[in-house]
């Protein structure tokens, strides 16, 4: 997930999924780098992990955020998901396939959720 608004409005996003529920125990949520962020839902399978997306792209992009000085922002997201073995079989695999599912759904713009299996058709 890639929301704008700097390092402030990053960890803003983050507190506000904690509290939006999408993170819980066996779900921490945890900046990945930059302005992204990497939520791992164990113990779910693709129903779970589009319905978990669709709940934090609602918390992220549905009230704008308070910015360092009294502005507000409204945070665009982008997501993309992958599910364990069907698009990879380690923690690296699955990072680098919700990474392409991600940046498919960057490139069309669409607002769609698509998984890792998804984005090689929204690639080409």
């Amino acid at each position: 997930m890639q929301p704008r608004g700097g390092e402030d409005g990053t960890e803003r996003v983050r507190r506000g999924l904690l509290r939006g529920g999408v993170g819980r125990e066996n779900a921490p949520v945890g900046r990945y780098g930059g302005d992204e962020f990497l939520i791992i839902l164990t113990e779910t399978e693709e129903a779970g992990a589009l319905a978990a997306a669709h709940r934090t792209h609602d918390i992220v992009s549905g009230s704008p955020y308070l910015l360092p000085g009294g502005g507000e922002a409204l945070v665009q997201v982008s997501i993309g998901a992958a599910v364990y073995p069907r698009d990879a079989e380690d923690r690296e695999g699955l990072i680098s396939a919700a990474d392409v599912a991600l940046y498919a759904v960057k490139r069309q713009s669409s607002g769609r959720t698509p998984l890792a299996d998804e984005s090689h058709a929204l690639a080409t």
